[in-house]
């Protein structure tokens, strides 16, 4: 049977952490960090109604002014009860993530498997001493309308992140040329649906717009799997609105090494890093 994922349009049903909230510049559950470790979960979701088979995250709110603050978020879940969490997402780059009102945070999506009654909590990790809080909040994409096309997943790989920083793996971004390839990591299964986060940790942030292409080593060619991903900074804060812009999604085989180059439309800001999330 042909099977494809299945896009956020194609679900009559989205649970919403947050859907009935008046926007504003602090959007979502209040999640304090620790320094470099992860802090305690905070709640997103409670007893789901329904099996939820793709998910989107929105994490804002981590910037402050002439602060250096990169940060990793998990996204976890509890099947009943809420006290007990599993890692579902790990480790997303949330690094100097702006307030909801200016640039919308920071963004994922992932076709990934919630099943219903489970409790969505997340946790996260800054590297600042002044922990501050984050911003979470999620949406379940549930009740798919073409269930025989449905394809999803159950776990998740953090390739290139940094745990004692609370970071990706450094990476040079080029400005009138693009930089040179970085390698982020090596996939341990194999992996058919991607997504990318960037971090700056820097106290004083140029303007700019970044653009940042992924690509699977295939015996010494490069298969791009990210072409031009948008990331955009300004006064310490930065933003990455849309969660899979333009992403491809191919098939790729565990052992693949996975590697990441970007390109600054201003001067080139002190401390970039990069991670790459495989759905498996």
């Amino acid at each position: 049977m042909l099977r494809s994922h299945v896009t956020p349009g194609d679900f009559d049903l989205i649970i919403s952490s947050h859907g009935s909230t008046r926007p504003a510049a602090t959007f979502g559950a209040s999640v304090t960090p620790g320094n470099n470790t992860k802090g305690a979960w905070a709640q997103l979701l409670t007893a789901t109604s329904d099996a939820a088979y793709g998910i989107m995250v929105n994490i804002n709110s981590i910037a402050a002014t002439a602060t250096a603050k990169d940060a990793i978020i998990d996204i976890g879940i509890d099947p009943a009860g809420g006290t007990t969490y599993a890692v579902l997402l790990p480790d997303l780059l949330g690094s100097c993530a702006s307030p909801y009102n200016v640039g919308g945070g920071v963004r994922y999506y992932f076709p990934v498997y919630v099943p219903a009654g489970a409790t969505v909590a997340a946790r996260a990790s800054v590297n600042n001493a002044t922990v501050g809080t984050a911003r979470v909040n999620v949406s379940l994409f549930c009740r798919p309308r073409r269930p025989e096309l449905l394809k999803f997943g159950h776990s998740v790989q953090a390739l290139g992140i940094t745990a004692g920083t609370s970071s990706g793996t450094t990476i040079t971004a080029g400005t009138t040329a693009e930089g040179a390839w970085t390698s982020v990591g090596t996939l341990s299964n194999d992996a058919w649906w991607f997504q990318v986060g960037y971090g700056i940790n820097d106290t004083t942030m140029t303007a700019a717009a970044l653009h940042v292409d992924v690509a699977a080593d295939n015996a010494g060619k490069r298969i791009l799997i990210a072409n031009s991903l948008v990331i955009t900074t300004a006064a310490e804060q930065l933003s990455k609105l849309l969660p899979d812009n333009p992403v491809a999604q191919p098939a790729v085989a565990s052992g693949t090494t996975i590697y990441a180059r970007a390109q600054s439309s201003a001067a080139v800001d002190s401390a970039n890093s990069v991670a790459v999330y495989a759905v498996t």
